[in-house]
């Protein structure tokens, strides 16, 4: 019976294990969950995400001089055990020029659950969607942000973070309409929310400029890609700076995909849930029974 009782309890605890880390995976990644949800939003088409047309990739904006840049690899697939990637930038720009890289994932909607205090209690009190928000949001620099663009407002709001949570679009539904919630930042704290979760960041002096011959330069850094990036494509803008102003800019893209078996579960959970949780009951049975049988109680041994 003591043998029996600790089989049981072991598959409660697995049970108990797959079950919440199935439902928080699933919270984490639809609209109106509790937190902050996301789901697939179409971008505008034919252009990319700094506003500039597919067909002028790779260009530069200066007739006089050019910017070029490429990425290795193109392609980052997330598997089992991924953890996380890094995809190498190189560019070239003309000598004594300051490089920036600004990297954007597709736009999503999201949701994000308003808690506030009622009776001396923080709880939820609403939810405010939100929609143009990019999925990631990364900055690297050849040097620091205040040196970088001093000549070019523009330039340096879309270095920072300014750029992206003004084109937040965004819509609060709550019934309490005090200042606590009415007037709080909540872009602002979708943003802190991204950044936490690594998939916004801003890198200062990640790129490294080495002077070449015939007047160049190349530019290279790395971009972190996190195991929460998203699927989908990731455009990638090099931005050249002379004399405080942005002057030339180029445009790549990588993609990221889920492989294998995260790919098999991810689609199995959202597309056919009930037999995902078939699966994570079978799973957690066998796993106690498995775990109860190796470890056997103490209380069912005969002692001194």
């Amino acid at each position: 019976m003591l043998r029996t009782n600790q089989t049981v309890r072991w598959c409660l605890c697995f049970l108990l294990w797959f079950g919440l880390g199935g439902a928080v995976a699933t919270a984490s990644s639809q609209p109106g969950a509790a937190g902050v949800g996301s789901e697939k939003a179409p971008s505008a088409a034919g252009a990319d995400s700094t506003g500039i047309r597919a067909d002028e990739a790779n260009r530069a904006t200066s007739s006089s001089r050019t910017a070029t840049v490429r990425l290795d690899p193109e392609r980052v697939e997330m598997g089992l055990f991924f953890y996380e990637g890094h995809v190498a930038v190189e560019g070239r720009l003309p000598r004594d020029f300051d490089a920036a890289v600004i990297v954007r994932g597709r736009d999503e909607q999201m949701t994000m659950s308003l808690r506030g205090r009622r009776l001396g209690l923080w709880m939820t009190v609403g939810s405010a969607e939100f929609d143009h928000v990019p999925a990631f949001y990364q900055v690297l620099t050849s040097k620091p942000l205040s040196a970088m663009a001093a000549k070019d407002p523009g330039a340096r709001a879309d270095l920072g973070f300014d750029t992206v949570k003004q084109a937040f679009g965004m819509r609060i539904e709550s019934s309490d309409t005090s200042d606590e919630v009415s007037g709080k930042d909540w872009k602002g704290e979708l943003v802190k929310y991204m950044k936490k979760r690594g998939l916004y960041a801003i890198h200062e002096r990640a790129l490294e400029i080495l002077p070449e011959d015939g007047g160049m330069e190349t530019v290279r850094g790395d971009i972190l890609v996190p195991a929460r990036a998203p699927d989908g494509r990731y455009d990638v803008a090099l931005l050249g700076f002379s004399h405080g102003a942005a002057v030339l800019r180029a445009h790549a893209s990588f993609t990221v995909r889920q492989v294998g078996t995260v790919a098999f579960l991810r689609n199995l959970a959202f597309e056919h849930g009930w037999l995902y949780g078939i699966m994570a009951v079978v799973i957690a049975l066998a796993s106690g029974l498995g775990v109860g049988a190796l470890m056997p109680s103490k209380g069912g041994r005969s002692g001194k």
